[in-house]
């Protein structure tokens, strides 16, 4: 059997694989960084694991590193990104509270700053996951038709 984990990182990205991994699957591990998934897969010791890097909010990319995996049986959406920048307007937010985002020299309130935030971070989140499916169901019905 098969995993594979979309936004695998060091917190909950590498409990699930070591799960999924205790359980006998394969695990598939996908972020951006190929430096940080090889050390997440040395953490993983004895665990069928292997490391794909790809730009989860890029459909090529993520289309790409699943089809390299091939058809999974359990596909794991662990990402989440922080939005960098707020385009146009300067405002630099990082991976923080909303209600703590820092606001340098914008003539936008606090609040619509916090609210554009959380709706610009919610719809990235909300798109790796729609093309993390879309991609996969690629992947198997294209399998599946290669047998």
């Amino acid at each position: 059997m098969k995993v594979a984990i979309i936004g695998a990182g060091p917190g909950i990205g590498l409990a699930v694989a070591r799960r999924f991994g205790k359980e006998g699957f394969e695990v598939s591990l996908l972020s951006r960084s190929q430096d940080r998934l090889a050390a997440l897969v040395a953490q993983l010791g004895d665990v069928r694991a292997a490391a794909h890097a790809a730009d989860l909010t890029d459909e090529r990319s993520l289309e790409a590193a699943l089809a390299d995996i091939g058809p999974v049986d359990v596909l794991v959406h662990n990402g989440a990104g922080a939005v960098q920048a707020l385009a146009g307007q300067g405002v630099h937010v990082g991976h923080v509270p909303i209600s703590a985002a820092v606001v340098p020299d914008s003539p936008a309130s606090p609040e619509a700053v916090a609210e554009t935030h959380w709706r610009l971070h919610t719809a990235r989140d909300l798109h790796e996951v729609v093309l993390g499916d879309l991609a996969t169901v690629k992947a198997a019905v294209s399998s599946r038709v290669r047998r």
